[in-house]
């Protein structure tokens, strides 16, 4: 996505990063089977750096701080994990040309991590038309005074049930006011991660089950 729109919509920025981190199953197939080494979940961060996470996002979204300093805060003190042989990019936003002087601002972007490769035109389209729509739904929550809810941000790669990850994944679907099923609906993007379980997918908004953070929800309440 290009950088320049959401640099004059600094809170924007800030929804569309809690809406990531609120929602795991992007990262756990929603989008396909990523690689997992080249966008790890965001639960893979330390508790430390959740903490500078949400507390930069917390920061965008008050304007205490420009959309350039978020991307240099998260760049520099959040993505330090080195458990793995590439850069350490998480299953929110990567943000790295963001700081960097060298690119104009027509050519600065932000990089929706969870995606993997499309394997044909028609599906590359539906993609860009969800996140597209993702981030209108946004806007519009925030003009009415909403703002995302950070919730399973502890959420790791270990064993975590398909039929809830896709119960989640069409509740994000439905909830941006695209279709599910059908001609041009979404369920089909994430058969190979979650197999049968997008056709008895119910939409949820329930958690996932695994031990919750006591402390990213302590953090939550604050934004």
């Amino acid at each position: 996505m290009g950088y320049e729109y959401f640099s004059k919509r600094p809170k924007l920025l800030a929804a569309l990063s809690a809406d990531l981190l609120a929602h795991p199953e992007l990262s756990q197939g929603g989008f396909g089977i990523r690689d997992q080494e080249d966008a790890l979940a965001a639960g893979e961060l330390s508790r430390k750096d959740q903490q500078k996470y949400v507390t930069a996002i917390e920061d965008l979204r008050a304007g205490r701080i420009n959309p350039k300093e978020f991307a240099r805060r998260v760049n520099e003190e959040v993505y330090r994990t080195r458990r793995h042989t590439h850069s350490p990019k998480h299953h929110a936003l990567n943000l790295t040309t963001i700081p960097d002087e060298r690119i104009p601002l027509g050519q600065k972007r932000i990089e929706f991590r969870p995606v993997t490769a499309q394997s044909s035109v028609d599906e590359f389209v539906r993609d860009i038309h969800l996140i597209n729509a993702r981030v209108d739904h946004l806007d519009r929550e925030l003009a009415a005074g909403r703002f995302p809810a950070i919730g399973d941000i502890q959420v790791r790669r270990g064993p975590v049930d398909p039929q809830e990850l896709a119960n989640r994944m069409r509740y994000y679907v439905e909830e941006t006011g695209l279709a599910w099923k059908g001609p041009g609906g979404y369920a089909e993007r994430a058969r190979g991660a979650w197999g049968e379980a997008v056709d008895m997918a119910i939409p949820s908004a329930g958690p996932c089950k695994t031990k919750p953070s006591n402390f990213i929800r302590t953090l939550t309440r604050t934004l």
